[in-house]
């Protein structure tokens, strides 16, 4: 089967056959420090296994893209999220919105990734939504996930269904160890844990972000009977601080729930991810999910809404829910009795 790099790669020659340069916004290496969805979208890339192409990736839009277009490179560039939140970013917008509209009149062809349906940061709505239909002018291709997602985010943004093409989130590598291993080495990294012994083990791991549900989790989970444990795990996102805070005043009324609101260095990701019995999802609004790739990638049980590309998941390890009752009721199913 394609790699997801080989996969773009065809698709990006349906644009130019000639192709020699790929133009990737946003830097690669920067956002790679958070999330490593880029790293592992363009590997081959990057490796230089894709023969006759050179990448090159940056933040901020340099004007230079335009000149080298038109004295003859033969090049595409792909562009992956859209939001702004605050006058720097809304700037930034209108400037690419600038420079990409030169770039399209000068011959160059422009890819874009819906990675969210909204921003999920919230911060003037109704603008966003006016500019990403204007940004949506822009690409010859969009690219998406899954196939549930042009059917929602065509109709929003005003996209034809022949524009879509579809390259599915690539797995995270995963470095598997037996439960009873990563709990050992977990429970030895994180002593306030004190993890169960014979309970389920509910993760939800990750940036803390509204968006997500997480503080509604654990109301809900408050008022459930039964053992087990709730792990939350992963630092307070930008802009959140006072969800953080209402996160923390609520996880310490229920001794079944951990919080552990910092940063997970890399190397520990696999003893969370193996310890757990269940990864919980509880996403307010999503389009995709790069966590539920991860808890998948892992080999976990996921309980998620049934919304956006989470929709087409299925098997025996996936448990849906289309509202809160819902997710009460296999939250409550899975604890033990007490």
């Amino acid at each position: 089967m394609a790699t997801a790099a080989e996969q773009l790669s065809e698709e990006y020659r349906r644009l130019n056959p000639a192709l020699e340069k790929v133009y990737v916004i946003p830097d690669i290496a920067r956002v790679s420090a958070q999330n490593s969805y880029l790293f592992l979208l363009y590997r081959e890339f990057l490796e230089g296994s894709i023969p006759g192409v050179l990448l090159e990736s940056f933040s901020f839009l340099h004007p230079r893209i335009v000149w080298r277009r038109l004295r003859g490179e033969q090049s595409l560039l792909h562009h992956h999220w859209f939001e702004f939140h605050n006058l720097r970013t809304f700037l930034n917008v209108l400037w690419k919105l600038f420079w990409l509209s030169l770039y399209r009149l000068a011959g160059g062809k422009i890819v874009w990734t819906i990675h969210n349906r909204q921003p999920h940061q919230g911060n003037h709505p109704a603008l966003n939504r006016r500019l990403r239909r204007l940004w949506a002018l822009l690409p010859h291709k969009v690219h998406l996930h899954c196939p549930s997602a042009g059917r929602i985010a065509g109709p929003e943004l005003g996209i034809a269904a022949e524009k879509f093409f579809v390259v599915a989130h690539p797995p995270y590598p995963a470095r598997l160890l037996s439960r009873e291993e990563a709990r050992r080495q977990l429970q030895s990294a994180y002593p306030e844990i004190g993890l169960p012994e014979s309970a389920p083990l509910l993760m939800m791991f990750g940036y803390i972000a509204r968006y997500k549900g997480i503080l509604a989790t654990v109301e809900l989970f408050r008022q459930l009977e039964g053992r087990g444990c709730l792990l939350i795990a992963g630092p307070v996102k930008w802009g959140n601080t006072e969800y953080g805070a209402a996160l923390r005043q609520s996880a310490t009324e229920d001794p079944r729930i951990v919080l552990i609101d910092r940063y997970i260095p890399e190397n520990q990701v696999p003893l969370f991810l193996n310890s757990a019995d269940y990864l919980v999802f509880n996403y307010e609004d999503i389009l995709n999910s790069g966590g539920v790739v991860l808890a998948q990638s892992y080999r976990k049980p996921v309980i998620v809404p049934d919304m956006g590309c989470l929709q087409e998941l299925s098997g025996e390890d996936v448990h849906k829910f289309s509202d809160q009752a819902g997710l009460r009721r296999i939250l409550q199913g899975l604890l033990s009795p007490a």
